[in-house]
């Protein structure tokens, strides 16, 4: 997915488009990057289940039409939701603001679950 998709469906929750809000736009890369960074964790964890190396670098878009390197788990539901968040923080509606940083909160939490792997026993001999 673009960078410009994201936006898009963000825009989309809000019943809006880029063409109605070009606002928006001007400040899409950085709260993207952001956004990328602040995911980093969980797209890691999703690519531990799915049997993938974690990415080796921080992603850092610089055109809204660089294809974003995550999970479809968090490209399609989390990050969008992250976007209207960030979006809407200027809009004095905090309760708007609120509910999709929650949703995006979830949408993360979800999509990681969890990873599993062997646990090793860091105790040494028998414990009394």
């Amino acid at each position: 997915m673009t960078a410009h998709k994201l936006l898009d469906n963000s825009l989309a929750l809000l019943l809006t488009s880029s063409s109605q809000t070009p606002e928006y736009t001007t400040n899409a890369l950085p709260l993207i990057n952001m956004l990328l960074a602040e995911t980093r964790p969980y797209n890691d964890m999703l690519r531990q289940q799915k049997g993938k190396q974690p990415l080796k670098y921080m992603p850092n878009i610089t055109t809204l039409e660089d294809e974003l390197p995550y999970e479809d788990e968090l490209m399609l539901i989390a990050l969008p939701n992250a976007m209207c968040a960030k979006l809407l923080m200027d809009d004095d509606d905090l309760a708007k603001v609120a509910y999709f940083q929650n949703q995006y909160v979830a949408a993360c939490e979800a999509a990681a679950g969890c990873v599993t792997g062997t646990v090793s026993d860091v105790y040494p001999g028998d414990v009394q």
